[in-house]
């Protein structure tokens, strides 16, 4: 009843009916709209609902991958939304591990039938494990093993891993793998990549040493202090240093170079050699020279020279001091050598000795008495004084005899110097009217400690202390007599302090001379010469001179040389001649104006007389050709004197 191009009837229909409804009839009832311009009637229907009818399952979405999540199959019924309950390998929860599930599914809806059955395969989620790239340092402990993890499902299980290496505390340098061991995954696909430790070279130190040697000598053994070090492990290295036996003083690099050490970085430190002076002894060479010479040229000798150095290495050449000059008495002298300067040496200087010797041909003199010292001479003459008297032999023609002298006894000293153990031979010529006497009429002393020295006219001379009698060593040869002088020669070693003293024991000679000559000229300026009718010219003063020679040499004429004077008196036919002098240790003069008396054996007076200014008297008396005794009697004291056949006699006198 709707008209054509009128409007439209509007209508719903609706049913109890749904789509699992229980088969049955069920109805449809219509509803009316708005339809104004109709006049509708409403016939309700019915709708049938037949049971067990067949319906089509089909399982999809089969294959999943790991989620955490169930993993529910898709499931498509024709017809559809047909109600279909699911089972997977028994079980209606839905999986969620990978795995692999047998899959039922059964319509529920009793109005229909059917069903399916198929695989659910859940594959592993894909993940990987890469290990971390590490570093450490050679001897450290491993650092902690790490990795990175990919693809872990949130909320899933957790990725399962170990991390290994073969990379222990010791082990050297190089790359190691880190290995990475999955545990059990099984929801994953892991990708495993393994991390590497590298083990890089540790950082170490050698440190060289600090030495020091003299210049000249060769280098010590180098060494060095390591550090950083582990394992117990050592270095190789070896040392450069341009120090040589001839360096100089001074600071020298001694370098380190370090060897094939893999497991380590090395920084060096370089060390050092310090060449120090090398040690020099300068000694001033001993020297000698004679009393009043100038000092001779000193030299040095030198210990401790290296590398065939010489004196010309010197910066500043050796000087001495020394406090010798050219009159410093004989002894020693130190020679201290000074000012020497060498780059490469510490010098100390030694002092040597200047031995001052007396010159080798040193002095003569004549002195008196047992303790060898000299004569003093009075103010009027020079040197030493002694008085010959002489008579006229009435009996034999121009013959004339000493009948007295001057008291004590005459020595005769020199001394010599030279190199010990150097032979000499010594010539000593003593003067008429001295000559040898006595039973040891010449000795060799030792040396001696003092000189002879005249200061004035009136001065006493020192006392000469000799040393030990070495007389027996030398040869001393017969002496002779010849034109006046008589000679002897002695021969033998210097000893061992370098001196020796020649002492010859001197008496009055001229006993009997016949027909001697002396044609010398006065010594003083004053006095008279006495003439015998033969011809014998004596000088009222004689000076008689000694002399030696050493080796042929003649000793030196100065002032350690003192001419004897002689105070030369002539009688003719005194019979009894003699002379009475004052004498002291020091001194001695004549005593005129004393009284002399002569007794024969029986000690009968035969005559007196007095002296005159020389101290002389004489008694006019005959002796007999025999010899015979008589006593002389001085301020009273009386001696007793025994003259000669050959009418000569000597008695000394002590009177206070």
């Amino acid at each position: 009843g709707q008209v054509p191009g009128g409007s439209v009837v509007s209508y719903t229909l609706s049913t109890t009916a749904l789509t699992n409804s229980a088969a049955g009839v069920y109805p449809i009832t219509v509803t009316l709209g708005s339809n104004t311009n109709y006049l509708v009637s409403a016939t309700n229907g019915t709708l049938s609902i037949v049971s067990s009818l067949p319906v089509a399952v089909t399982l999809s979405n089969l294959v999943q991958t790991y989620s955490a999540t169930a993993r529910v199959v898709t499931v498509i019924t024709s017809p559809t939304n047909v109600a279909v309950a699911l089972s997977y390998n028994g079980l209606t929860a839905a999986p969620t591990n990978a795995g692999s599930y047998t899959v039922i599914g059964k319509v529920t809806n009793t109005n229909y039938f059917g069903g399916a059955t198929n695989i659910l395969v859940v594959n592993p989620a894909p993940a990987s494990i890469v290990g971390t790239n590490l570093t450490r340092a050679y001897g450290a402990t491993n650092p902690v093993l790490r990795a990175t993890v990919k693809g872990q499902i949130t909320g899933g299980s957790a990725i399962i891993y170990t991390l290994t290496t073969t990379a222990a505390t010791n082990s050297p340098v190089g790359v190691y793998d880190i290995t990475v061991v999955p545990g059990a995954n099984t929801n994953y696909a892991i990708a495993i990549t393994n991390g590497l430790l590298t083990v890089s070279p540790k950082a170490a130190g050698l440190t060289g040493g600090k030495f020091t040697r003299a210049y000249g000598g060769t280098n010590p053994i180098f060494t060095a202090t390591a550090s950083g070090l582990v394992n117990g492990d050592t270095l190789n290295y070896t040392f450069a240093t341009a120090a040589t036996p001839t360096s100089g003083v001074g600071t020298n690099v001694i370098t380190v170079v370090p060897g094939v050490n893999t497991n380590y970085t090395i920084a060096t430190t370089n060390g050092s050699l310090v060449i120090t002076k090398a040690p020099l002894i300068i000694t001033a060479d001993n020297k000698q020279k004679v009393a009043g010479a100038v000092n001779p040229v000193f030299s040095a000798s030198y210990a401790g020279f290296v590398n065939s150095d010489t004196a010309a290495v010197l910066t500043s050449p050796v000087a001495f001091n020394t406090t010798a000059a050219t009159n410093s008495a004989p002894g020693s002298y130190p020679i201290t050598p000074t000012n020497g300067v060498a780059a490469n040496y510490s010098i100390t200087n030694k002092a040597g000795s200047l031995n001052v010797l007396r010159p080798s041909l040193w002095f003569q003199n004549v002195v008196a008495t047992g303790a060898l010292n000299s004569f003093d001479a009075d103010t009027n003459r020079t040197g030493m004084e002694f008085a010959l008297l002489f008579e006229q032999d009435a009996q034999v023609t121009n013959t004339y005899q000493l009948a007295a002298a001057n008291p004590g006894q005459l020595y005769y000293l020199a001394g010599y110097s030279d190199t010990p153990g150097t032979s000499i031979t010594a010539t000593v010529s003593i003067p008429l009217p001295l000559m040898l006497s006595g039973i040891k009429p010449v000795s060799v002393y030792s040396g001696y400690d003092a000189l002879f020295t005249r200061v004035t006219a009136t001065a006493t001379n020192s006392v000469v202390t000799l040393g030990g009698d070495i007389t027996t060593g030398f040869s001393v040869g017969a002496p002779t007599t010849v034109s006046n002088l008589t000679t002897f020669t002695l021969t033998g070693v210097v000893p061992t302090n370098g001196v020796l003293a020649i002492v010859a024991h001197l008496d009055y000679a001229w006993k009997g001379t016949n027909g001697w000559v002396m044609n010398a000229t006065t010594k003083a300026a004053t006095g008279t010469t006495s003439t015998l009718s033969a011809g014998l010219s004596l000088p009222s003063y004689k000076s008689y001179t000694n002399s030696i020679y050493w080796n042929g040499e003649k000793a030196m004429q100065s002032r350690y040389l003192l001419p004897v004077q002689s105070t030369n008196v002539v009688y003719t036919n005194p019979g009894f001649l003699g002379q009475v002098n004052y004498s002291t240790l020091f001194e001695s003069a004549p005593r005129p104006g004393l009284v002399v008396s002569l007794y024969n054996a029986s000690t009968n007076l035969i005559g007196t007389a007095t002296t005159d200014a020389n101290g002389a008297f004489k008694l006019s008396y005959t002796h007999p050709a025999a010899a015979a005794d008589y006593y002389i009697d001085v301020l009273g004291v009386r001696q007793k004197i025994t003259v000669s056949a050959g009418r000569l006699g000597f008695v000394q006198f002590t009177v206070d």
